[in-house]
């Protein structure tokens, strides 16, 4: 059992610009007595240990969107957040788990998107967008396997029918 509270605050603050602050909750209402002390090392590399189901914690952050000329919106955010995951213990090496700790995780995150809507005479050019977009994701955790950063780049183009 689960329960997830977002509280968000949004203002635009001048013509064009806007701010959001957000502070997210993950509350689990019970706590197993499962683990995952004995899943064989093929498993403990999938996306499951970061299920949802699995931790409680919470997440804090802001962003702050700008309208630009030519139908762009810019969009920067930062967030902070901890999770606590309650089924899986702590690795304090590649091979050696410790049965007394569970794994907590601190990550941090900033991104960045610049997208551009299309207006034009031409119809087939009003319904298309171009987006870009980057993110760095530092996680750090008490479990050896789960300490890590991230960066990430995309460029998109999306055209709606």
């Amino acid at each position: 059992t689960q329960g997830v509270l977002r509280t968000r605050f949004a203002q635009s603050v001048m013509q064009g610009t806007g701010i959001a602050l957000q502070y997210d909750v993950r509350i689990l209402a019970e706590k197993s007595e499962w683990s995952d002390s004995g899943v064989p090392s093929a498993f403990t590399d999938l996306a499951i240990w970061d299920d949802p189901a699995r931790y409680r914690g919470y997440t804090v952050g802001g962003e702050l969107t700008q309208l630009l000329p030519w139908h762009t919106t810019l969009k920067i955010a930062g967030y902070r957040g901890e999770k606590e995951f309650i089924h899986q213990m702590e690795y304090f090496s590649p091979d050696s788990i410790d049965y007394g700790n569970y794994r907590t995780d601190n990550l941090c995150t900033v991104w960045i998107s610049l997208e551009k809507t299309f207006q034009s005479d031409l119809e087939i050019l009003n319904n298309l967008t171009l987006s870009v977009y980057g993110q760095w994701i530092d996680n750090t955790s008490t479990s050896y396997w789960y300490t890590y950063t991230m960066r990430y780049t995309s460029l998109g183009l999306e055209y709606r029918f």
